[in-house]
């Protein structure tokens, strides 16, 4: 499955057949500023309602491993995120079905774990594909992570969010094809390897969250940006909300 980069013409479309596309091209042009919204923390966004479990704390995850020594080294890191972002994940919640409850995986993301989740992404490229040219290894794991050194990551802003949603009734994840970080395309939002049922569940999160204001990423169906680069291209404005945050 390919995805195409958006021209200035798919502005024109409604946000749902945008999605299909690429902004990131149109993201470089982009000038950044920040307004100094500060960060909302892990114990406001579960007392609004929301499920707190980051990669870090899930076992095997490729990106969870690569926060592990920030982590060691900064006890009070916590899953945070602007709060712009965190009025409009409130703003989503209440498009949601009733019994769906967001799940938060990741928020702010500090520069060097962002290093650090690229080279692991290049690592894992390498073990699977020992045959491709590091040039593809490094093009493969840029589809998935922001590489610093040419763009302005989403999550180093705190303007992106990764999220899963379970069922409230059965405490059991909504079935959208794959969990978040799956490295292949059938983590695309649109992606025609999953079932017309996970095609409708992601479809009813990406509604919900365009509704909200937020921009997705058509590589992950669970990854949405507010404030920063991407947002800016995908609604069409000159500049940003949010700038790299340096901690």
């Amino acid at each position: 499955m390919t995805i195409r980069d958006a021209t200035p013409d798919d502005l024109q479309l409604d946000p749902v057949r945008r999605s299909k596309f690429s902004f990131q091209d149109m993201a470089g042009i982009v000038t950044g500023q920040d307004n100094d919204e500060s960060l909302v923390g892990t114990e406001a966004l579960l007392d609004a309602g929301f499920l707190v479990a980051p990669f870090w704390e899930t076992p095997g995850d490729t990106e969870g491993v690569c926060y592990a020594s920030y982590v060691a080294e900064h006890p009070g890191f916590e899953l945070s995120v602007r709060e712009g972002v965190f009025s409009r994940l409130k703003d989503a919640s209440r498009q949601l079905p009733r019994n769906w409850q967001i799940v938060l995986k990741a928020g702010f993301r500090p520069y060097e774990v962002q290093i650090a989740v690229l080279d692991a992404f290049i690592h894992a490229s390498h073990m699977r594909h020992p045959d491709w040219s590091d040039a593809r290894h490094l093009m493969q794991a840029r589809t998935f992570v922001a590489d610093p050194r040419i763009v302005c990551p989403p999550h180093v802003t705190g303007g992106a969010v990764d999220i899963d949603v379970k069922d409230k009734r059965t405490g059991e994840y909504i079935d959208m094809g794959c969990p978040p970080n799956t490295d292949s395309e059938i983590s695309y939002l649109h992606s025609d390897l999953v079932t017309p049922e996970q095609h409708q569940n992601r479809m009813m999160l990406l509604r919900a969250m365009l509704a909200a204001g937020f921009a997705p990423n058509p590589h992950e169906w669970w990854h949405y940006q507010y404030g920063e680069t991407y947002w800016a291209a995908f609604y069409g404005h000159q500049t940003t909300l949010y700038d790299l945050i340096k901690v």
